[in-house]
């Protein structure tokens, strides 16, 4: 239990370090990740490897291409940017969320979820089950 703990602990200063980065990087523009090179996603992806946060690792290599991705990249990186602002956002407010929902946001972190927690659930993000005509 106190390595669970432990690493709750550690995400969450990650993700709060995470969403600082986010913040920076709208507050600093845009431009400038086009401008910082890979390194600069190396720089986070080594601190939520730290944070014991490993599932957004494989998104950094994603994440980095976006600026050099052609036309309309800008607007792909803010959507990115956006996605995982609301992942840091509903990891912090977790214990408000729907357990399906909680855990799509803690396996989208990193976490592992369990099977038979997830038995019977309708995966989050889809609507209940909508019954038209006679049966």
């Amino acid at each position: 239990m106190r390595r669970a703990a432990q690493r709750e602990q550690r995400v969450a200063s990650g993700v709060a370090e995470l969403d600082r980065w986010l913040c920076d990087q709208v507050r600093q523009g845009l431009a400038a990740s086009q401008q910082a090179g890979y390194r600069h996603w190396d720089d986070i992806a080594a601190r939520m490897v730290d944070a014991q946060a490993p599932a957004w690792l494989s998104g950094c290599g994603r994440w980095a291409a976006v600026p050099y991705s052609g036309a309309g990249w800008d607007g792909r990186l803010l959507a990115e940017y956006a996605q995982l602002r609301l992942l840091t956002i509903a990891y912090r407010r977790q214990a408000e969320l729907p357990p399906p929902l909680r855990d799509t946001v803690r396996s989208r972190i990193g976490f592992t979820v369990r099977q038979a927690d997830c038995a019977g659930q309708r995966p989050a993000g889809q609507g209940p089950l909508v019954r038209t005509g006679a049966a």
